[in-house]
């Protein structure tokens, strides 16, 4: 219960933040700019990330029981629940999870980013680095992404 409360908690002050951020922007300048939709798309993939947290946390706390517990297996076989069934919902949301959390990560880097292209146009010296930094960005993104699904060699039920 803690841990929800503590990841509602912080997902509020992200959505108040984010919100409110836009809507300064949106009075300043009366139109959004790139880091602002990038800003966006962050909220949604926050937002879809926080559910699938709330709905896999349960399982998660369950598959953790089965690891260590084999008697609450068997227990679980005799009352004919269909294990299998619940491994693979586990797995599609696992890897749906991280996924869609490194898209809001990297959305929010890259709006960051686009900000600062703007900050950074009037000073010729420091595109050189923010290109860099653009390209460090944009090559671990792709990494990050394909981790989460190169990080187990097995698929389905076989995983």
């Amino acid at each position: 219960m803690s841990f929800e409360a503590v990841i509602g908690a912080t997902y509020g002050f992200a959505m108040i933040a984010a919100i409110a951020r836009l809507m300064l922007q949106f009075k300043a300048h009366r139109r959004f700019f790139l880091d602002d939709w990038l800003l966006i798309f962050a909220t949604v993939c926050l937002t879809t990330s926080t559910v699938i947290g709330y709905v896999k946390v349960g399982t998660l706390y369950w598959s953790q029981e089965l690891n260590y517990n084999e008697f609450r297996v068997i227990e679980l076989i005799s009352q004919h629940v269909d294990l299998a069934a619940h491994i693979n919902a586990f797995q599609r949301l696992y890897f749906t999870y991280p996924t869609v959390l490194w898209l809001s990560i990297f959305a929010i880097k890259f709006a960051y980013l686009a900000f600062l292209r703007r900050l950074v146009d009037r000073i010729k010296p420091l595109i050189g680095h923010w290109r860099i930094v653009v390209c460090i960005t944009s090559v671990s993104f792709p990494v990050c992404i394909i981790s989460v699904y190169v990080s187990c060699d097995k698929w389905g039920l076989d995983a």
